[in-house]
């Protein structure tokens, strides 16, 4: 994939784009997965049928799949998602697992078990569950070089499957487990007291994906700025923080190769009073990026703290580390 956009081809569309935040602090729109539609239609998808009742999906489902490499080896990543698919083609993720195929040194066939993450979801009847298979999911997952395509055995001779924790809501298991936990949840829920705080900037979040043509690569730009902040309980003490993630995956800036990039910029300011001395006004920036080539991945951080004006420390390293079997 990432050749081929290196390569100038705009329309190609790995999956993943939908996938949202690997980890998120806020839980804004923007980091959450939104509708799988769009990956699904990249991806390998195998449906069921329509839900008669309302259905839990509750514990770890698990998919077995036999695979043969069109070249001499099966290797890269593989992605399985369970999704549930409604009435209006809406397709929303229920739980997802990836497997590093080149880790288990398969040769040109292989049988492996992708474990999905813990689901507890019900879905409503008229809705169907989609097992979704691709490649990419990026950019969550960093895609891996020189991977070949592969073909997904199927028959019974084949020995796969899925195997998904379901239970009807009407069976009389699931509304006895509701019975026995009933008393375990509290009548009342204690909060530590928050921080007194006033907003004097508000923040804001925007997120804006696009091939960007003169650099020939597909980006993801995540910018979340979380205004600034008054600690009234803490005499006054100011913060402010934004952060900025861009993802790319073509052409690496400044060279003919090509891969996946991930930089993130973070600055925090704080203003803090202090007795019997200057006010404290650190600013402090953290620079960091790490580049996919086909045989390491490069990875630079620089970090600066500058007080009142005054430079108080600044670093700047290069590490690089061996890609194997990643």
């Amino acid at each position: 994939t990432a050749v081929k956009l290196a390569a100038g081809e705009c329309d190609v569309h790995p999956a993943g784009r939908a996938g949202g935040a690997w980890f998120t602090f806020s839980g804004t729109p923007e980091d959450l997965p939104g509708d799988q539609a769009a990956d699904d239609a990249v991806s390998l998808c195998f449906d069921g049928t329509v839900l008669e009742h309302d259905t839990l999906v509750l514990g770890s489902p698990e998919v077995k799949l036999a695979l043969r490499s069109q070249e001499d080896e099966v290797k890269g990543n593989l992605v399985a998602r369970l999704c549930a698919v409604g009435p209006t083609g809406e397709s929303v993720r229920v739980s997802y697992g990836v497997v590093n195929l080149t880790a288990g040194r398969w040769g040109k066939e292989a049988r492996v078990a992708v474990a999905l993450s813990f689901a507890a979801r019900v879905v409503p009847a008229g809705h169907k569950l989609r097992l979704a298979l691709s490649r990419d999911y990026w950019p969550i997952v960093c895609p891996q070089p020189g991977v070949a395509p592969l073909q997904v055995l199927l028959g019974k001779g084949a020995g796969g499957g899925v195997q998904l924790p379901l239970a009807a809501m009407t069976s009389a298991e699931v509304a006895l487990a509701a019975e026995r936990a009933l008393p375990l949840v509290h009548g009342e829920v204690h909060l530590a007291t928050a921080e007194q705080a006033s907003v004097t900037r508000p923040g804001s979040t925007s997120q804006t994906v696009g091939y960007d043509h003169q650099a020939n690569a597909l980006k993801v730009v995540r910018s979340e700025d979380r205004g600034t902040k008054k600690l009234d309980s803490r005499s006054g003490t100011v913060v402010d923080v934004t952060t900025r993630e861009e993802y790319s995956l073509g052409k690496h800036e400044g060279k003919t190769s090509a891969g996946a990039m991930h930089k993130v910029e973070w600055q925090s300011l704080l203003e803090q009073p202090v007795p019997s001395a200057p006010a404290l006004k650190a600013h402090t920036q953290v620079e960091s990026s790490m580049v996919g080539h086909n045989d390491h991945f490069e990875l630079r951080t620089r970090v600066r703290a500058v007080d009142c004006g005054k430079l108080l420390f600044e670093r700047e390293w290069v590490d690089t580390v061996p890609r194997s079997q990643v």
